[in-house]
């Protein structure tokens, strides 16, 4: 009898575990989120403003976390790890950078090509500070903003800094 209660427990024990343990499929984990799905033909349809102001002003729209309810993170590997996608690529955590990589952020080696004129697209029509976008003579937009003249490097500066941190971290940011 003391036997057979060894051999069960010894069953229960070494049986137990497994069967609570994650399942893993064979590809796992993935590291590249799936290609997004073609959007060429949407229809769009008008929203009522009067809905749109009630619900907004009224309400809470969107999704909430509850203590019964978790909303579980999204583009997510099965090991709780981002993937590689549209918005975001593993770069510095997964593989550290070199400094000559980290200071040079992302582009930072396609400047405006000088064989041919330059051909200014468009204003800049957002924020305080000037600037206008442009096609060199490939083809390749550029973004040029100046600073005010009382406040030299103030938005390119900062706008260049944070490129490079967020590049670093992985998030796919505007070439500077």
């Amino acid at each position: 009898m003391k036997h057979l209660c060894l051999q069960l427990l010894a069953t229960v024990l070494l049986t137990g575990p497994p069967l609570l343990a994650k399942k893993f499929y064979p590809d796992d984990p993935l590291t590249q989120e799936p290609a997004p799905i073609n959007v060429d033909h949407l229809q769009s349809r008008e929203l009522s403003r009067y809905y749109d102001l009630f619900s907004h002003t009224l309400g809470k729209p969107g999704e909430r976390n509850t203590k019964r309810h978790v909303i579980r993170s999204k583009a997510i590997d099965t090991l709780g790890d981002p993937m590689d996608g549209a918005w975001y690529t593993k770069r510095h955590y997964w593989k550290p950078m070199t400094n000559e990589e980290l200071i040079r952020g992302p582009g930072g080696n396609t400047p405006p090509s000088m064989d041919g004129p330059w051909t200014i697209v468009s204003a800049k029509t957002q924020g305080i500070t000037p600037g206008f976008t442009m096609m060199d003579s490939k083809s390749r937009r550029y973004y040029v903003k100046f600073d005010p003249l009382n406040n030299p490097e103030m938005a390119t500066a900062a706008d260049m800094i944070s490129t490079r941190f967020f590049h670093a971290l992985g998030y796919h940011v505007w070439d500077t």
